[in-house]
């Protein structure tokens, strides 16, 4: 949505006016977001200070996607090493998921890889780690964990959101 209709703090000009437009046409609209910096919540409460009043039905997030994609492909997975800023890691912790610390004995199930605005050297480390190369971008396309021997595991990641 930053770049599309509004600037950081400011709105566009035309924002408003489109908006009033479609909804006059009785057109319906959703806002898209691939930045993952903020949650879901933090979205709406940026859009309402901007002066656009979205429903929880008109806004979706690459974070809501990830949650979404994980449900269906990976329905055992439960705990995560999150890269991301501490919104993405409470929305993930919101919806139920165990946020692993970033130690060696918190084994996570999934490693999502988001916009991590206080993103570590050691951080990244630690998820390189928990992948076990070769772990390809978006490594949850692999085979489900229980189809594979012991030995050729690896914990699946899934890259959500990539808009710095």
């Amino acid at each position: 949505m930053d770049g599309t209709i509004y600037r950081g703090n400011t709105l566009f000009e035309a924002t408003n006016p489109f908006l009033s437009l479609l909804r006059e046409l009785h057109i319906g609209y959703t806002f898209l977001t691939n930045n993952s910096s903020r949650s879901h919540k933090d979205y709406l409460e940026h859009l309402k200070q901007l002066g656009i009043h979205a429903s929880e039905n008109q806004l979706y997030t690459s974070s809501q996607a990830t949650l979404k994609y994980l449900a269906e492909h990976w329905p055992n997975v439960r705990r995560l090493f999150v890269l991301g800023t501490p919104s993405l890691r409470q929305e993930m912790a919101a919806a139920g998921f165990v946020v692993t610390d970033d130690s060696a004995t918190e084994e996570p199930d999934a490693v999502v890889v988001g916009f991590d605005t206080g993103l570590t050297f050691a951080r990244l480390c630690r998820a390189a780690y928990w992948l076990k190369p070769p772990c390809s971008w978006i490594a949850a396309r692999s085979a489900p964990r229980s189809s594979k021997p012991p030995a050729a595991r690896r914990t699946p990641c899934w890259a959500s959101l990539t808009r710095a």
